[in-house]
């Protein structure tokens, strides 16, 4: 994967981006302040030692398999996968969660998955809760089209233990019973 961005005068990142591969893919996209922050809160230090800011920004995670290479004729053979987790948290108390799922059964048969739900979280102590209010499940399968589609997530809340690593770069949530999930800080 490739990709090129450039910083522009109003502070937004507009960047290009190629992903090569089985299906290779080309694009661009543009980030920028949804709006400022406030301006007492960059020198509010109850809000620089609070819960909520260390939580603020964007956490990842992720793993893959890739596919094996025969030696003599190149060619990808066998299963591989993507998966990634995108979480943001915002000052505003919203939040946007991206996943990205690819699992390919050989070098034709790939199925992809893509969710972006949004909403608004609450912290109280080690409890993180996440009002889900709006997103989408995209679902694309080359060898079995009729399972392609795009549907509407269930709004929702859902509610996890949260704990963050000493030095800050770790967030772990945990629902309930099963393990926990971590993501690392993005800078």
């Amino acid at each position: 994967m490739e990709v090129r961005g450039r910083l522009e005068a109003n502070g937004s990142i507009k960047a290009d981006y190629t992903l090569e591969g089985t299906n290779s893919q080309r694009g661009n996209f543009d980030v920028s302040f949804v709006k400022p922050l406030p301006a007492n809160m960059a020198e509010d230090t109850g809000f620089r030692s609070s819960a909520v800011s260390k939580l603020i920004g964007a956490w990842e995670t992720g793993g893959a398999l890739p596919a094996q290479v025969n030696p003599i004729t190149g060619m990808s053979t066998g299963i591989s996968f993507v998966d990634a987790h995108r979480l943001q948290f915002f000052p505003d108390n919203s939040f946007k969660h991206l996943w990205s799922h690819r699992h390919c059964d050989g070098p034709l048969c790939c199925s992809e998955q893509g969710m972006l739900e949004s909403g608004t979280f609450s912290l109280q102590g080690e409890k993180l809760v996440l009002n889900i209010t709006e997103g989408n499940l995209i679902n694309t399968d080359m060898c079995n089209p009729k399972m392609n589609g795009q549907v509407p997530v269930e709004h929702r809340a859902e509610t996890y233990k949260l704990s963050i690593g000493e030095a800050g770069s770790q967030l772990c949530l945990q629902q309930g019973a099963k393990d926990p999930a971590c993501y690392q800080k993005q800078s």
